[in-house]
């Protein structure tokens, strides 16, 4: 699958390795997860919603994301493509989700 080794790559990059196995992709899972989590829109849909609809929530997010892939949305750039964790999840954040984050400056992947 493109997406998965597009992620991969980046990590790979990143690392300065040749193989990445798949679960490592749980970097970006987290970096992606954190950033919903402090978005300002988001906390204010987490607050509004009810405690026992909160994990109806969290998987309507998940979906977004598959639905993305799924369809063949354009998430990566065919021209530039992701160097590290930090840019990759930014452009997933950016392409699926609508929430713009700061650029990357640094090749740091934080």
């Amino acid at each position: 699958m493109r997406f998965i080794a597009i992620i991969k790559r980046s990590i790979a990059k990143q690392y300065k390795v040749k193989k990445v196995s798949t679960h490592r992709c749980n970097l970006v899972i987290l970096y992606i997860a954190r950033k919903l989590c402090t978005n300002e829109h988001m906390v204010d849909e987490i607050e509004k919603t009810h405690d026992q609809q909160i994990p109806r929530l969290a998987e309507i997010r998940s979906k977004d994301i598959f639905q993305a892939i799924i369809s063949d949305q354009k998430i990566f750039s065919l021209k530039k493509k992701p160097k590290n964790i930090k840019q990759c999840a930014n452009k997933i954040l950016e392409n699926v989700f609508g929430i713009h984050t700061e650029i990357d400056i640094d090749n740091n992947g934080y």
